[in-house]
């Protein structure tokens, strides 16, 4: 029963995606293309679309002839004596199916596997393409290499450029419904979102443990957790080597956020990792940090953060702690955890609070996503902007159990004096704060206003 109640919540989320795909499928001779990070659930997404005459195939890193043969085999159970056909090739593969009068779907899971082993697969496609092959049938390529599926699909010079019907990119799930599906508190689900993020394999499986630290000391923290290695799975999805981006990312949870210090941390000039870390970020495993109000391409004042929450995790606690979980001295690790992840959870909840303005104050108007401000005399948590009127939302965010309002808010009156291009402007005022406080406040907002605001 807990099983069906995971797999309804998972969708909760994908109603959009599932009827895009279905809206798709409903014209035949279409090419829909379909990615996301690992773990992100589209395998999940797809088998929820397809129908019972369709056909789903796994691709993995075998010879081309192999895979061929295994999907033969796989389609013998729709099409009659399919197997019996010698293919050697993707083109006799292809040439085959346009001789079917059978309608139906083909899917092609973790497409790039099969591009590694056959580099011409694209332009073959692309010529049955043209040539009227998949009339009868809808043709999905999937796959999790975020870089390589791009690069396939987007790049101008690439076969398949703009023949696909869609391009559909699988996103992380919200808050929200990791709060649902593990029925927790809000403030429970912010801890929870600081390791699991929005990826719902890692939800499904911390679901198994009966509280948040058995999950992450026995998925994670654990040399045989499933977890454990799960940076090397995600950066050998998209390239050669995982161990620059390692390097990166250790240094970056370290402490060193500006490129300059990365750079010498590594001790290598900035133009030598400029271009890994252009690549992580916009695999959403770093991002990049302006002040309100900045170009972001001004690079001089960027901050570079580990964008990704369950990365986040595994490089401020695995990595630096490898040694006594390896020995398994886990107790050390426990109490490091525990003494360090109230401060670790706050620059979530930081993040939450940003994002959510929009949402927060749909009703008051246009608002962008918050940004944070910084120069050498003031810091602000967030700031954003109505798009059409001169109107901005400052604010702080206080993740402790004890929360003074009045000391917050006058900080905050401190830190509005010290901003020039709010002098004259209308403000809004706002306090995040870690719990509901006694006595409803406007402009005070706690763990379920924000949780709420990603519905």
């Amino acid at each position: 029963m807990r099983n069906i109640i995971i797999g309804l919540l998972m969708f909760y989320n994908r109603k959009t995606e599932v009827k895009k795909i279905k809206d798709a499928l409903k014209v035949r001779g279409n090419l829909i293309i379909i990615y996301g990070r690992r773990r992100i659930g589209k395998s999940t997404l797809l088998r929820k679309v397809i129908k019972s005459n369709d056909v789903y195939f796994l691709s993995d890193l075998r010879e081309t002839s192999l895979q061929i043969k295994s999907l033969q085999m796989l389609m013998k159970n729709k099409i009659e004596a399919f197997d019996k056909i010698i293919i050697p090739d993707w083109d006799v593969f292809f040439t085959t199916l346009k001789s079917l009068s059978k309608t139906f779907t083909l899917v092609l899971d973790e497409f790039p596997y099969l591009v590694k082993n056959a580099p011409s697969l694209p332009s073959i496609i692309q010529k049955h393409i043209d040539l009227g092959t998949f009339k009868n049938i809808n043709l999905i390529l999937c796959g999790s290499s975020q870089s390589m599926m791009t690069n396939l699909f987007q790049s101008s010079k690439a076969p398949l450029y703009g023949i696909s019907s869609m391009i559909l990119k699988v996103d992380f799930l919200s808050i929200f419904y990791l709060k649902e599906m593990l029925g927790v508190t809000a403030k429970q689900a912010i801890e929870e979102y600081s390791v699991w993020g929005g990826v719902p394999r890692y939800w499904l499986e911390r679901s198994k443990y009966n509280s948040f630290y058995n999950a992450v000391f026995e998925l994670v923290l654990n040399k045989y957790g499933l977890f454990y290695d799960e940076p090397i799975i995600l950066f050998l999805d998209e390239m050669r080597t995982s161990i620059q981006s390692n390097s990166i990312l250790s240094v970056i949870a370290s402490g060193a956020n500006k490129l300059s210090e990365i750079a010498g941390r590594l001790n290598k000039p900035a133009t030598h990792i400029s271009k890994p870390m252009q690549l992580l970020t916009e695999l959403g495993y770093l991002k990049r940090e302006t002040p309100f109000g900045e170009l972001e391409k001004n690079t001089k004042k960027s901050l570079y953060k580990i964008g990704d929450p369950f990365l986040r995790f595994y490089f401020n606690y695995v990595v630096p702690n490898r040694t006594l979980i390896e020995t398994e001295q886990i107790n050390i690790v426990k109490e490091k955890m525990v003494k360090s992840f109230n401060q670790y959870v706050s620059e979530t909840y930081e993040e939450l609070c940003r994002k959510c303005i929009p949402f927060l104050f749909k009703r008051q108007g246009d608002f962008t996503r918050a940004k944070k401000y910084w120069t050498k005399e003031v810091e602000v948590d967030l700031i954003s902007k109505d798009a059409y009127k001169d109107v901005y939302i400052i604010g702080e965010v206080n993740w402790n159990d004890n929360i003074k309002l009045n000391s917050v808010t006058g900080l905050l009156d401190n830190k509005i004096a010290k901003i020039p291009f709010l002098k004259g402007k209308k403000i809004i005022k706002v306090v995040f704060g870690k719990k509901q406080l006694a006595i409803k406040t406007r402009n005070y907002f706690a763990p379920e206003d924000v949780i709420k605001a990603f519905r």
